[in-house]
Parts: structure tokens; sequence; C-alpha cells
């Protein structure tokens, strides 16, 4: 299942949607946050941005037909808060899960509330053995998200497309799916 068109994720208060090109002026602000990417190998410029936009999300999603990074807004007001994803870590075979949110959403448990309907999205729907999350070892609250989720710390590692050292977390489709049987997709 292809995530262009119409493709969107939905919970209770949130939904994911495709990435348009008149979401990046946004998406530059967030980026150009250092709050929010700190973690996220730091600040990115306008250019930067488009340049994320074209090799990540519009190249990855065309090179992996139902994974991709998706704009993640509050369904009650259409406000952008972030972007959650589901694809490869970058230059690596494993797949993950992962999201950023503008720093005045953080605390509320929009990160977590979301990368569950991705993951569950990712193991029922799309079938994927084994999903992965990577934070920065500095990054407790990201670590918190994806154990909430269900994801399990396997250890620390190195990628070379990161900065820095990570934990990494790591699911598997038939205990994720036995242990969460109540993430069913919501519409």
């Amino acid at each position: 299942m292809p995530l262009r068109g119409p493709f969107r994720l939905h919970t209770p208060r949130l939904t994911v949607r495709p990435i348009g090109r008149s979401d990046l002026p946004w998406l530059a602000e967030l980026w150009a946050d250092p709050d929010v990417t700190r973690y996220l190998g730091g600040s990115k410029n306008r250019a930067e941005v488009d340049t994320w936009y074209e090799e990540r999300v519009l190249g990855d999603s065309k090179a992996m037909e139902g994974l991709g990074i998706w704009l993640t807004v509050e369904s009650a007001t259409g406000e952008p808060i972030g972007f959650h994803l589901l694809n490869f870590i970058k230059g690596e075979p494993l797949i993950q899960v992962g999201f950023a949110l503008a720093a005045q959403f953080w605390n509320r448990g929009y990160a977590s509330e979301m990368a569950l309907e991705v993951l569950r999205y990712g193991f029922a729907d799309l079938g994927i053995p084994e999903i992965n999350g990577i934070a920065n070892v500095e990054n407790t609250a990201s670590q918190r998200a994806l154990e909430k989720i269900g994801l399990r710390r396997i250890g620390e590692c190195r990628f070379p497309a990161y900065d820095g050292l990570l934990a990494r977390f790591v699911g598997e489709r038939e205990a994720w799916l036995r242990d969460h049987a109540h993430a069913r997709r919501e519409t």
C-alpha cells in the first residue's frame, strides 16, 4: 500500500499525511529550532530542508513502497506539530519508526500516540517482521516514547549517517501484535 495520494493515519488527536511543498516553510522553521534538532544532527537552513524533502521524503517514499516521512497535524485544528516516519535507517537495511515535534507540542503524549499507530501500521498492514527505533543516548524523552509504544531497548550502537551514540530499540511483529492486540487502526 503506497503512502502517496490520500493516505492518512489517525489517532484520537492526530493525523499524519503526506508532506507537500506547501509544508516546507513550516518544516524549515521546525528544522531551524536548535532545541528540536539537538538530537537530529543539528539545524537545517531552507536549502538543506529542500534537499531533505527531495532525498528523504520524496526519494525514500518512491524507493520504499508503503514507507515514508509524513507531516503530523492536530486533527481538531489541522495545525502542523512535527513529523512521524517509518523508513529505513539512513544507509542501513533496518526499518525504523521515528518522530520529531515542535517544542511547543512536547510533553503532551503526541510523539508516542502517533508512533504507536505508525508502528501498528508497519506491523499489521505492511507485515514488516521487525521495526527499530533509535535515539541519542542523551535523549531520554524519545527513549521513553519508544519504550511506551512497545519497543525494547537492545543496547547502544553507532550508524555512520548519524551523530553520536544511539540507544537502539526493536520490536518483532508477532510478539508486538500479540501484546498490542488493542492497537487497531482508527479511521
